[in-house]
């Protein structure tokens, strides 16, 4: 083989290993978090308006630290994530009917709110407990440990 070609060569066949890894990891953590359990039912759309990007959070056991996006509407709430990892985490509706066991926990000086959605526990900044607790018809449960 030519040297003037083994760079080239060895640059797209990074590019290809890097860009499957990439999209491996991204897709096994949308089964691992849960995202695809709820997507089987609650699925929907992309939306553009009323949504705020960058959100921290957390679904299932896994952390999506300032990638995803949230709306909270009069059907439900909203989630999706940056286009980037979007592979296996389609957008998702998930109606305030399915939302429940909603509390406020506090851990050192982190504010959040904590609910399940069928059987997946999401995580979220308290900042959206207002919205929530009009759209639940204030069905929170009183504060509690930030392990229950």
């Amino acid at each position: 083989m030519k040297p003037s070609l083994l760079v080239p060569l060895i640059i797209v066949g990074f590019s290809i290993f890097f860009v499957s890894l990439w999209s491996g990891i991204v897709y096994l953590l949308s089964y691992l978090s849960g995202w695809q359990t709820l997507a089987s039912q609650y699925r929907v759309q992309p939306r553009q308006e009323g949504i705020e990007s960058n959100v921290y959070g957390r679904v299932g056991f896994v952390n999506y630290n300032g990638v995803l996006k949230v709306a909270c509407t009069e059907q439900g709430l909203y989630l999706s994530v940056m286009n980037v990892f979007s592979l296996g985490h389609p957008p998702i509706l998930i109606p305030w009917s399915s939302v429940h066991d909603i509390r406020e926990q506090h851990l050192l000086f982190q504010a959040t709110v904590v609910f399940n959605a069928d059987s997946t526990r999401i995580t979220l900044p308290s900042r959206f407990m207002t919205p929530i607790r009009q759209y639940t018809s204030g069905r929170i449960q009183p504060s509690g440990s930030p392990y229950s």
